[in-house]
């Protein structure tokens, strides 16, 4: 079993998540 690899791919989707959360918030302040 790989749970270090498992762990870091949910890591790197929680950022891509966020990374996309904190771009709609910049782009609605641009508007």
């Amino acid at each position: 079993m790989n749970n270090s690899t498992t762990f870091t791919k949910n890591l790197i989707n929680i950022q891509d998540d966020l990374l996309r959360f904190a771009y709609r918030l910049t782009s609605d302040k641009e508007d």
